[in-house]
């Protein structure tokens, strides 16, 4: 299966974890900056990506916005590394507004290859 088939069925099960959320049970963090939430549901889909990810593409490195790799550092100019954005809209998320969606971008010695962004909506 070609690689940007097999990155969007691991985003299509990641809107499964998104769906299944009950939004009055959803835990909310705050991080730095203003109205800038994180989830347990953020955590949950992103390290079911990182775990799925890796058996699609076992040498990539990984940046996950949830574990505050906000820089980019010189490791991603090398091979293949995911960007990922778990729930992209996650204020929406909490307050059951549907535009939210998971981001997933690969890049190739730094630079955009794949992008794929799943609204489970």
């Amino acid at each position: 299966m070609e690689l940007r088939k097999q990155i969007e069925a691991v985003a299509l099960e990641a809107g499964k974890i998104i769906l299944s959320a009950d939004s009055l049970q959803v835990t909310t963090d705050e991080k730095s900056g203003h109205a800038n939430f994180v989830t347990e549901y953020d955590k949950k889909v992103q390290d079911f990506l990182f775990e799925k990810l890796a058996l699609v593409l076992p040498e990539a490195s990984f940046v996950g916005e949830e574990e505050g790799a906000e820089s980019f550092r010189e490791e991603y100019r090398k091979g293949y590394a995911f960007v990922i954005d778990p729930i992209d809209g996650t204020t929406n998320f909490i307050k059951a507004y549907r535009p939210s969606v998971t981001s997933i971008g690969l890049l190739l010695d730094g630079k955009p290859f794949i992008g794929v962004v799943h609204n489970p909506y």
